[in-house]
């Protein structure tokens, strides 16, 4: 296929291409997804405690379990969360290998339970509780870099196409592509511009290092009760704070500039695309669950969490440079564009169901999750009247629509006790919720508690690895370069709980 006609195919479908810029269905997903790590034995057991309760995790979760507390308790985890990557260029042969570690100390949950008689005889305690849970942790570091064929100019050639220079400033990417003289001659008759590649067939050294930070901390306002030795009912609060940092550097160099003059593509040195993103906000939530008691072993649970309206503000910020070499000019010109907007976004309903059987010495229980992902929405209409938003919202909305389905989280775990020690073990088999991607992540756990008067100590440790594809920009009908990243994530917490 030559240049022109390239180009034309990348015009036509460039308006499906840009659908995944700014909010999409990944960053829906970080907003939606709800993975608590909590306390130690929370963490052992693969968070397989929909139908025990007496777990401070429960109340970001199942609040019915606050009603299994008998007294007051003070608890507080600290962890050591451990993340790596080892990413390469998936289009490069030769591309090495290239590990990534981002390393953290954290803060799972702090609380306090208070617990109290009823006065009531049908209801044996009523009990409150209030505190911090994290529901999700997003510090990742992803490098990878190598030689292979395609160019991001042709994504920003396909964007400008038909346009005018006077018309591209609202044009984000190809507009400063244009300032900095990465597109250029522009031909009124074809609607396209030139660039350093036309006529060059051969490949680039690129490179593509990611930075995220943040999380997602849920506050929380818990009330529950046991009726009649037979049903625990509890209903939470949630209000989440949520703040995301994501800091992305992509670069294409000539694969010879060091080597020849000239390099390899005429009057090209290299190019670069730096972008920044945080996201910050508050939402509000309401959980409902109950525990029914079946047996004085045997009980079910069952929980409801409504969707949580968040309120959000994006601070962004793009650059775009562009460094070559020719007879009138040498050197790097760049061009930026910062902004900032705010807008509200729903997550879907959480669904919980839960078994468990209690045994002398321990248990053995089994809870599962239900999100149907792709009910998400944004509005981005909420604080603006701008008719461009209403049709980005639409189309992104589409774009949630069209790419997320329902996921099942299922979690499995267990509990030997021979006083005053407790051994745990549990896993976790998340599924993925993006359409036609039927893989798992499990999450492997373990741990030990240890029993002693009004103090408890609980050590949790949990170990998972998932492998995906990442771009570093999307593009139809050209040369797509891809990274192939493998993460390895672990968590190590320690649980300290006070009774009073």
């Amino acid at each position: 296929m030559n240049r022109i006609s390239l180009l034309l195919v990348i015009a036509w479908l460039f308006l499906f291409v840009a659908k995944a810029k700014a909010q999409n269905f990944e960053e829906s997903l970080r907003l939606s997804q709800v993975n608590p790590n909590g306390t130690a034995a929370f963490l052992a057991t693969g968070g397989a405690a929909t139908a025990l309760g007496g777990d401070f995790t429960m109340l970001s979760i199942n609040p019915a379990g606050l009603a299994e507390y008998k007294s007051n308790m003070f608890i507080f985890t600290p962890s050591f969360r451990g993340n790596r990557s080892q990413a390469f260029l998936a289009n490069d042969p030769n591309s090495r290998t290239r590990e990534e570690l981002k390393n953290g100390l954290g803060l799972e949950n702090i609380g306090f339970v208070i617990s109290k008689e009823s006065s009531n005889p049908k209801w044996s305690r009523i009990n409150y509780g209030f505190g911090m849970n994290q529901l999700n942790n997003f510090n990742q570091r992803i490098f990878y870099d190598g030689v292979s064929e395609g160019t991001v100019l042709d994504r920003w050639t396909g964007q400008a196409v038909g346009i005018s220079p006077e018309n591209l400033g609202g044009l984000g990417e190809a507009g400063m592509a244009y300032n900095v003289g990465a597109i250029y001659n522009y031909n009124a008759q074809t609607g396209l511009y030139s660039t350093d590649f036309d006529g060059y067939e051969g490949p680039v050294r690129r490179s593509h290092d990611i930075e995220r930070t943040g999380r997602n901390n849920e506050m929380i306002f818990s009330i529950a009760g046991n009726y009649n030795e037979k049903w625990n009912l509890g209903l939470t609060l949630g209000v989440p704070f949520y703040r995301f940092e994501e800091n992305i550097f992509y670069r294409e160099v000539d694969p010879n500039v060091n080597n020849m003059p000239g390099g390899d593509i005429d009057f090209f040195n290299a190019l670069r695309r730096d972008e920044s993103l945080t996201t910050r906000g508050y939402g509000f939530n309401l959980k409902g669950g109950a525990i029914y008691k079946l047996s004085q072993f045997t009980r079910m649970g069952f929980s409801l969490s409504t969707p949580t309206v968040m309120r959000l503000t994006d601070e962004f910020s793009t650059l775009v440079g562009y460094d070559f070499t020719d007879v009138n000019q040498s050197g790097e010109l760049t061009d930026r564009i910062r902004g900032e907007f705010e807008y509200r976004y729903s997550t879907p309903w959480n669904l919980n169901f839960g078994f468990a059987q209690v045994f002398r010495s321990g248990f053995l229980s089994l809870s599962v999750l239900y999100v149907d992902y792709s009910a998400a929405r944004y509005n981005f209409t909420a604080f603006s009247n701008n008719p461009m938003d209403r049709e980005n919202q639409e189309l992104v909305n589409d774009d949630i629509r069209f790419n997320l389905g329902t996921a099942i989280s299922t979690h499995i775990g267990g509990e030997y006790n021979f006083q005053p020690v407790r051994l745990r073990g549990g896993i976790r088999i998340l599924q993925n919720p993006v359409e036609g991607d039927d893989s798992v992540r499990p999450v492997f756990s373990t741990g030990i508690g240890f029993r002693s008067g009004n103090f408890i100590l609980d050590i949790g440790y949990s170990y998972s690895f998932e492998n995906r594809i990442i771009e570093p920009y999307q593009i139809i009908g050209a040369p797509q370069p891809q990274g192939n990243v493998t993460f390895n994530r672990s968590v190590f917490s320690v649980t300290f709980a006070f009774r009073g």
